[in-house]
Parts: structure tokens; sequence; C-alpha cells
């Protein structure tokens, strides 16, 4: 599939790319260390609107539901209630090459120092380990909000 990605800007978290599912925003979000996360959004009348992560984990997802607020740094959002999980566990591998697709060139090399990039976080992180892409993230979203008639 080709997408259409968004444009950068100088935060660490991007949104890589968003989409319209059975009438929710979706987004996949992009850090500047490489992971991706998965959100939705919900509107006031939905009956998960303002649920907290402890009631919320029902939901099978990738590494569980991480996230459930009703703002967040690069999702826009009146109103609604954002809920999502990200991509950052071990055996997960880290996408340098969109890194610097989004964030510019070179980024991947300056945050090379940084804890997320360090030898021994990488070996969770690294070599052998599965990298999800924009493709098998926006799969999961839709196959989550079907599973639990997240739309209704």
């Amino acid at each position: 599939m080709e997408y259409e990605y968004n444009e950068p800007t100088m935060r660490n978290i991007e949104v890589e790319y968003d989409f319209i599912y059975k009438g929710l925003k979706c987004y996949i979000t992009l850090t500047c260390f490489g992971w991706r996360g998965a959100y939705f959004v919900l509107n006031k009348n939905n009956r998960y609107y303002g649920r907290q992560l402890q009631s919320l984990n029902f939901i099978d997802c990738h590494g569980g539901v991480n996230y459930a607020a009703s703002s967040h740094p690069c999702i826009m959002s009146d109103d609604e209630w954002i809920i999502g999980w990200d991509y950052n566990h071990q055996g997960d591998a880290y996408d340098f090459e969109a890194v610097d697709r989004l964030f510019g060139e070179g980024t991947t090399a300056s945050v090379k120092g940084s804890y997320y990039l360090s030898n021994a976080n990488m070996l969770f992180h690294g070599s052998g380990c599965r990298k999800y892409s924009v493709d098998d993230i926006a799969l999961e979203l839709k196959q989550v909000i079907d599973r639990y008639k997240l739309d209704e």
C-alpha cells in the first residue's frame, strides 16, 4: 500500500499516518527513536469514552493498551478520548529508515547516544526482532476496532 506521509516538525514524536475507519479517527505515530504507536479517537457518545487504562485491559492488542487520555502530544482532539498502544516491547525492532524519512536525514545518527539506542537496549530491539510497518499497525487498529465493536 502506498501512503502519503505527514510532513515533519521539530518534536520527538510525529503522526506518521492517519486514516478514518468506521467513523473513528486512527493515527500511527513514530518517535525519533524509531518505535511506532497506534491510536484511535472516540467521541463523547462512545461507551468507552473517558475510560481509564485499568478498565480497558480487556482489549487484546500488541502489548496491551497503555494510553487513554483526552489529549496527546501530536493528535489534535476536541472533547474526544484517545486510546492506544505502542510497539516498543522486547522483540520489537526500531524503524530507523522511517525516522530519517520523517524527522530528517541523519536524525538516527544524532540520537544514537540516547538510552533508547544504547547497546544494552538494542539487545531487545535490534537484529532478529520484528519491525512493524504502517500496514501492520493499520491492520491491527482495524482488527481491534472490529473485534470489540469500538465504533458503536
